[in-house]
C-alpha cells in the first residue's frame, strides 16, 4: 500500500505537463498494477471468508439439529 501511495503522490507533484508520459507510465506500471493486485486479494479474502463463513453455517445446523433431536426426546419423555 505505501508503494502505492508513493505512486499517487509523484504524479500529483509533478509537472503535469512535461512529465506526462513518464507520469503516463508511472500509472501504469505502478497505480494499475498495484491496485490490481489489491482486487485479487480481496477477491481471494472474501473466497475464504464466504468458505468459513458456509463451514460456520454447518456445523451450527449440525448442532441446532442434534438439540432439537435431543430437546424433542427428553420432551417426549417427561411429557408423558
Amino acid at each position: 500500500m505505501d508503494n502505492l501511495k508513493i505512486s499517487i503522490e509523484e504524479i500529483e507533484h509533478s509537472d503535469l505537463k512535461n512529465d506526462y508520459m513518464e507520469n503516463n507510465q508511472r500509472l501504469r506500471l505502478n497505480v494499475n498494477v498495484f491496485t490490481e493486485i489489491i482486487k485479487e486479494k480481496v477477491s481471494e479474502y472474501i473466497y475464504y471468508e464466504i468458505g468459513n463463513m458456509e463451514s460456520m453455517r454447518v456445523k451450527l445446523e449440525k448442532r441446532n439439529h442434534a438439540y432439537d433431536h435431543d430437546h424433542i426426546d427428553r420432551c417426549t419423555v417427561f411429557c408423558l
